[in-house]
């Protein structure tokens, strides 16, 4: 497969605009979870002692102990002598680093691979935060709130830490285990550090390495060269998911090359852990186990931490490569110039500059320029008399038709390195905006709230997002009742906090008298409060439109088979018999289309008539023969990750369309070999389309039970949606004989029934749980693998693992207390069969 750019996000993660601009392009903030970095055990005894640092033995004892920063930890398990001494270790670190913002930590004491004795992941990453030094790249969250002071994760934890509960642990203070002991301060030391940032995105898979999340490097991959002092992302040394990267992954000859580790090693960068083989969850994201062995101050950060070992000082090399990726920083705070049609004037910058350590506020500047700095000019900014706040003047425009500033500010410390607002400016990034007549139309995003009207609804809630460079005048709706105009309302600004841009306002139904088969259209208009009172309207060449549909009371069961005209069914699929077919079925469009600009499409087809979902011995199932010949996404990946591109769903809603849920997860071409092989039969030089065609020989039969996510009794919808982003297509999908809880057979409801004789041979408890539950599952002989993935209902994948040489009797304690409430579906694999069953998680 063949893919020109980075695929669409399949789901919407926590998102607003900033004044950043890449090539002319605002930029977004992002966020995904961190990736896991594993500690295993040397079990040879090291017999070697290292002291907290002097800093912390000068204040352990202060009853005013002077910390600057705060950890909040949430003990999961652990006893009291193990919370001892993982306070030990917090209490060494908030002596270490600088925060305004706590961090927070999710601590599990649980039982963990043989030979493990922790593991940790940032809860979170983010990347094109306001100030953030490196543009697209994925920076901890704890660093990132450090930089920006503020709370970005909701109170979600910041680092997930989990320890070996069958470790034999030292659980002293003194670092002073003894033989056989692993002591719990070195090793919780070690596992913070790495949510704290000391960790890598690189990987190797088969003769490939590569870098990055969603396309993106992590902070730390920026400072990683060899030894020729080449910097592995860099493209024009390495290519991503390249041999040539792998052999430099593999090598042995890695460094970590930050300016403040090279200023304060003798002007050397450290050497970090590149074996051969590739170990993944710990190459990259450690230093040298020979160039720091056992003993000496560097060594905690090493891969693996010996018997009798204690270190209780993260080391100079590894406090400086943490300043390296920021914390150490200095703040340039400052809120970017917006568009202006006054050409009279000269506009002032104003900034506020704090650090952790000295600035020299000599080198700050304001660096400006009209042609995207082919030529610029600098400014140096003057203290305005307020604490720490620095201004400067951009000059007037002199220029009657207008022209674009580019600007930046920046400063050096004594870290003697640069900073500039915003970050990496002006080679990737600048401050801009327009001084003239604006001629930009303001931007609406919004998305109809229903997919259908009800004759019994009263109201219709809208809401939109509306900005503009230059500021609002009004944001109003246009409807239209069976094609005629309505009187236009006004939508009114939300009071929310950081919702400023969100307009609201409601359609009131109630004297319209609407009745069944009524269209009712609308859209959204903003006119902007410029001089030439641009205007925009949403959706630009046509109108949104529900028709007025009848209210069907719930049924217990539901079948067609496509084959006679029906109005059971709306949407965007057809009923058909294409060339090829002797019967009629379900057809999305042949081929479906390309999302393009549009980074998303979605085709949807809903069964108008709701369902009552039947009790669990009553066959509450959905089956139906299909095709699918939709791109498939890359090896390996499964729905709700990266790279899963194209896929079909079937989705279910207990709230009258206003949310949707998926009744099994996603999948594409690859859910059958035969469907993948016909759809890479065709594929075009670019593999951007595949023209294979389907036919009757490649149905297949689908089952999903309802009860996995809905409870019996609930009234729910059923839809089927096929999601296209904005490259490949192939033929697209084909549902026939569709059965809901009617006349099934057994033999096709019985999910892995050729490994487990009933359903009640795999259980889940307790459920509801709070995060932690056991899977038992009796087999009816010992497997050779057993995969299993957990999906919430936004589809996202928050577990998985896959089991080797199985028992008859297979137990496992799963631990999800570090996500949010909510149902959960488990999904076990074995050959291609699946079995899904739902896990409530309830704190």
């Amino acid at each position: 497969m063949v893919r020109s750019v980075c695929g669409s996000c399949l789901f919407s993660f926590f998102v607003f605009f900033l004044g950043i601009t890449i090539n002319g392009q605002a930029q977004k903030v992002e966020s995904i979870p961190g990736p896991v970095i594993v500690c295993p055990a040397d079990f040879d005894d090291q017999h070697t002692s290292i002291p907290p640092p002097e800093r912390f033995l000068k204040e352990q004892f202060n009853s005013a102990r002077r910390k600057t920063s705060t950890f909040e930890v949430t003990y999961v398990g652990f006893s009291t002598e193990a919370r001892a001494a993982f306070q030990q270790a917090i209490d060494i670190w908030e002596t270490l680093l600088v925060s305004e913002v706590p961090i927070r930590v999710l601590a599990n004491w649980r039982p963990l691979a043989s030979g493990t004795l922790g593991s940790s992941s940032s809860g979170t990453l983010f990347r094109n935060f306001q100030g953030a030094p490196k543009i697209q790249t994925w920076y901890p969250v704890a660093l990132a709130e450090k930089i920006t002071r503020t709370e970005m994760n909701d109170n979600e934890p910041d680092i997930v830490a989990n320890f070996n509960s069958g470790a034999n642990w030292y659980l002293g203070l003194d670092a002073s285990p003894e033989s056989g002991e692993f002591d719990l301060v070195s090793v919780v030391l070690h596992e913070i550090a790495h949510g704290l940032g000391f960790s890598g995105s690189f990987s190797v898979s088969g003769v490939n390495g590569s870098y990055g999340f969603s396309g993106f490097p992590q902070v730390y991959d920026h400072f990683v060269e060899n030894g020729s002092g080449l910097q592995l992302i860099d493209s024009e040394n390495f290519n991503n998911n390249s041999p040539n990267l792998s052999d430099q992954l593999t090598g042995s000859s890695l460094f970590f090359s930050g300016d403040i580790v090279k200023n304060n090693n003798g002007g050397n960068r450290a050497e970090i852990y590149a074996p051969d083989p590739f170990d993944n969850g710990s190459s990259i994201s450690h230093l040298d186990e020979t160039r720091f062995p056992s003993g000496t101050v560097n060594s905690l950060m090493t891969p693996q931490i010996g018997a009798s070992e204690a270190i209780h000082n993260p080391g100079p090399i590894t406090l400086n490569l943490f300043a390296d990726l920021g914390w150490i920083h200095t703040n340039i705070d400052h809120e970017p110039l917006t568009d202006t049609e006054d050409l009279s004037s000269s506009f002032q910058v104003t900034a506020n500059i704090t650090s952790d350590t000295i600035v020299f506020f000599d080198s700050l500047f304001l660096h400006y320029s009209t042609d995207t700095f082919k030529t610029s000019e600098r400014i140096k900014m003057q203290a305005t008399g307020n604490p720490n706040e620095y201004q400067a003047l951009l000059p007037e425009i002199n220029n009657p038709d207008g022209a674009f500033y580019f600007y930046y500010i920046s400063v050096y410390d004594s870290t003697q390195r640069q900073f500039t607002s915003p970050g990496q400016a002006p080679d990737l990034t600048s401050h801009r905006f327009y001084v003239g007549a604006d001629t930009v139309p303001p931007n609406i995003i919004h998305t109809p709230p229903l997919e259908f009207l009800r004759e019994t609804d009263e109201t219709v809630s809208l809401e939109a997002i509306a900005t503009d460079n230059i500021g609002l005048d009004t944001v109003l709706i246009d409807y239209f009742v069976n094609n005629v105009q309505q009187e236009s309302f006004g939508l009114v600004r939300s009071m929310e906090p950081d919702q400023e841009d969100l307009y609201e306002g409601e359609i009131s139904l109630t004297d319209l008298s609407l009745q069944v088969g009524d269209t009712l259209k609308y859209r959204i208009v903003a006119i902007d409060s410029s001089s030439n009172n641009n205007m925009t309207l949403s959706p630009e060449d046509s109108l949104h439109q529900f028709i007025v549909e009848e209210v069907f009371d719930p049924v217990s069961s539901y079948s067609n088979d496509f084959n006679t005209a029906s109005a059971d069914l709306a949407g965007d699929f057809f009923v058909s018999t294409p060339s090829g077919f002797s019967d009629g079925a379900l057809h999305t469009k042949h081929p479906y289309d390309s999302a393009g600009q549009q980074r998303e499409l979605n085709f949807i087809h809903r069964l108008r008539i709701p369902i009552t979902v039947a009790p669990v011995d009553q066959k509450p199932f959905i089956v139906f023969d299909e095709i699918v010949l939709v791109e498939p996404g890359e090896d390996g990946t499964v729905f709700g990750s990266d790279q899963f591109w194209d896929f079909v769903i079937v989705e279910g809603s207990s709230d009258d369309g206003e949310t949707w849920q998926p009744l099994a997860p996603g999948y594409d071409s690859r859910s059958e070999q035969e469907w993948l092989n016909r759809y890479n039969s065709a594929l075009s030089s670019n593999g951007q389309l595949s023209s294979a065609v389907g036919d009757p020989a490649l149905f297949k039969s689908r089952v999903i039970n309802i009860t996995d996510t809905f409870d019996p009794g609930t009234n729910i919808w059923i839809r089927f949606r096929l999601f296209s982003d904005q490259l490949a297509i192939g033929w697209g999908w084909a549902i026939d004989n569709l059965v809901i809880q009617g006349d099934i057979d057994d033999k096709i409801i019985n999910g892995l029934n050729d490994f487990i004789d009933s359903k009640e041979d795999v259980s889940l408890y307790p459920n509801p749980t709070n995060g932690s539950f056991t899977l038992d599952v009796r087999f009816k002989k010992p497997l050779r693998t057993f995969s299993v993935a957990i999906f919430n209902l936004l589809g996202e994948q928050v577990f998985e693992r896959t089991f080797e040489n199985t028992g008859i009797a297979f137990s496992n304690d799963i631990n999800l207390q570090q996500n949010p409430d909510g149902l959960y579906l488990v999904r076990m694999e074995i050959d291609g069969e699946f079995l899904v069953k739902k896990v409530l998680i309830r704190k």
